[in-house]
């Protein structure tokens, strides 16, 4: 989120940027990642940079839920696109160390410091907390949704609840706005800059790649 949030910052600062066209091939992640990139691209439309969300093969979960605050949304016919939904939880590794003979002990002050650990369950109160945080994000997750698409939470929550969809099928579900490539999403961001669909435009790739005497000097950090 790092990256993408400074690559968004840097384009809408720039005065020769007219609009931005937002690459998306991912099958999501952090929750918190894809809430920071989601902020970018309304800060960049605030800007006055139009966004246009350009679907590759992935746009699943937090990919979805970077795109949707987009002015316009792009997809293949086959890109898997939403899985409006979240799921969390942990691995607990204490089986495998009791069949090795690894006994773990834990000293804590507090009784959900060992929330994360994988030696150990969820406690019933930690299990009903975890639930709690899920059903935030997921309502969280659909509000943005429909505000993004101009839909109502109903009609988003038909469409979500982890489901995916092909690129084809979201058009019926108002999750994208039109099939299409690359190509499609530069014409849709040239008729949002406005600029003239047969004007030559140039392309700036972002985040810009820096000289490689910086990436190797502490100086060249951003």
């Amino acid at each position: 989120s790092e990256t993408l949030s400074a690559a968004f910052r840097s384009a809408a600062k720039d005065k020769n940027v007219r609009a931005i066209v937002f690459r998306i091939d991912s099958p999501g992640g952090s929750y918190a990642a894809s809430d920071a990139i989601w902020r970018e691209t309304i800060c960049a439309k605030n800007a006055g940079k139009p966004v246009i969300a350009s679907m590759s093969d992935v746009a699943g979960s937090g990919g979805y839920f970077v795109a949707m605050a987009c002015n316009r949304i792009i997809a293949h016919p086959g890109t898997i696109t939403g899985s409006i939904g979240v799921v969390s939880g942990k691995m607990v590794t204490s089986g495998f160390w009791n069949k090795v003979g690894i006994h773990w002990g834990t000293l804590f002050t507090n009784k959900n410091a060992d929330f994360w650990s994988d030696t150990n369950r969820y406690s019933a109160e930690q299990r009903k907390l975890m639930e709690s945080w899920l059903d935030e994000i997921y309502e969280d997750f659909v509000r943005k949704a429909a505000e993004g698409r101009k839909m109502d939470i109903d009609r988003v929550d038909l469409a979500a609840k982890g489901r995916i969809w092909t690129g084809r099928d979201a058009i019926e579900k108002g999750l994208v706005d039109e099939l299409g490539g690359l190509h499609e999403a530069i014409r849709a961001a040239k008729a949002a800059a406005p600029i003239p669909e047969d004007e030559h435009v140039g392309l700036k790739i972002f985040p810009l790649k820096r000289p490689l005497w910086k990436r190797l000097s502490r100086s060249g950090r951003e």
